[in-house]
């Protein structure tokens, strides 16, 4: 599975590290997924002025 977070600023940052420890800890315990299967890309647009 892949998750993209799109405007990595702090916020985006902070979500993506929210998400991950979601994923290693209630995800894998709960449904018994494997972690490595996860992939989580943080994008930072760069609008060019």
């Amino acid at each position: 599975m892949t998750v993209t977070i799109l405007c990595g600023g702090p916020i985006g940052v902070e979500f993506a590290g929210a998400f991950a420890d979601l994923v290693r800890r209630a995800l894998k315990l709960d449904y018994q997924i494997e972690v490595n299967d996860f992939l989580i890309t943080l994008i930072n647009p760069v609008i060019a002025c």
